[in-house]
Parts: structure tokens; C-alpha cells; sequence
């Protein structure tokens, strides 16, 4: 496992393609928008006035096959107490080895920063995409949604994290929906 800057563009460049390599034959995938991406990531978020975030990359005979980033938000600790660190973009190859690296990687930061527990996924804050796709493979990801590979879920269950509760999100075709009942919503 490699540690990255996400203070450096190449270094958040880098991150960002791990998921185009995992992804590249996946029919549902659609790539989120690299600037966006970078965006989030960089120290100019505000977000970054108040937490601190580090990256990973897990390497694999040259190739990148995984990553994760590692994510303490002071504010987050302030108002719910407690020391509490995120994981967030998490993508991996099928191979729990490379998964446990990476948990590895974040729970060490996490307890040389002082925090007493993970939680995640959190791209990079619950206001952002957070979660993982556990249902519904078959539909294309939506905006502001997660998608991920239907094994990453027993991948993130072996390194011993448990869900803490359920997101749902919700298809509606507007074309088909009964006008009044868009109204009342």
C-alpha cells in the first residue's frame, strides 16, 4: 500500500484511475466527472478547513489495484463526540488481502491520530456520496449515489466492519408517475 498527497493533482490523478482500470468492462459503470472528483478531493475544499484526509493506493505486481482514503473531520467529532475516522472511496479488486491492506492502512492513521473507531464509506462526508450499493446492479449508478461491485460488500464485511444502517434511493419515472402525487411531493 502506497501513500498518496492529495495536496498534488498527479498524486489525486492517480487515485482517480484506479477506479477507470477496475471499472473498464462494467456496463453499468459511468465514470463521475474527473474535475468534480479532483475538486473534492483537493485542499481548496472547505471541507478541508476542518479535516484532514489521506489516500492510498494498493499495488500489485506494478499495477494499482485498489485504493481508500482515510478521512477525520473535526467538526463531525465535535458535534456527535467521540474520535471517529472515515473510510471513503473505496475501490478493490476482487481480493481480500488488498481490501484488508488498505482497512490496514487507515485503521493505523486512524489510531495515530487518536480516533477509537472507523466508519464508512464516506466520499468524503455523510453531505457527499457515502454508503455501498448492495442492491440494484442492473440499473446504472445515479447522481449522488455509490456504485460499486456487488463483491465489495462481503469484501468490507471481512475486514469486520458491519452495516450501521440502511440508505435507499429511489427510481421514479416521471413520464409514468401520476401528475398529482409529483405535486404533493
Amino acid at each position: 500500500v502506497v501513500p498518496l498527497d492529495h495536496a498534488r493533482a498527479r498524486d489525486r490523478g492517480r487515485f482517480l484511475r484506479v477506479a477507470h482500470r477496475l471499472y473498464a468492462k462494467d456496463p453499468q459503470w459511468v465514470a463521475p466527472l474527473d474535475a468534480e472528483v479532483h475538486r473534492v478531493l483537493a485542499p481548496a475544499n472547505p471541507f478541508f478547513q476542518h479535516a484532514r484526509m489521506q489516500l492510498w493506493v494498493a499495488v500489485r505486481a506494478d499495477h494499482d489495484v485498489g485504493r481508500i482514503a482515510a478521512i477525520l473531520d473535526d467538526t463531525h467529532n465535535a458535534v456527535h463526540g467521540g474520535r471517529t475516522a472515515h473510510f471513503g472511496f473505496l475501490e478493490s479488486v476482487q481480493d481480500g488481502a488488498v481490501t484488508g491492506a488498505l482497512f490496514d492502512a487507515v485503521v493505523t492513521w486512524a489510531r495515530a491520530a487518536g480516533c477509537e473507531r472507523v466508519v464508512g464509506p464516506m466520499n468524503p462526508s455523510i453531505n457527499d456520496e457515502c454508503g455501498l450499493l448492495i442492491e440494484g446492479f442492473e440499473t446504472p449508478p445515479v447522481l449522488m449515489m455509490t456504485y460499486n461491485p456487488p463483491y465489495l460488500r462481503a469484501l468490507v464485511e471481512g475486514a469486520g466492519f458491519v452495516k450501521a444502517k440502511d440508505l435507499f434511493a429511489y427510481y421514479v419515472d416521471l413520464a409514468k408517475a401520476p401528475a398529482e402525487r409529483l405535486e404533493r411531493l
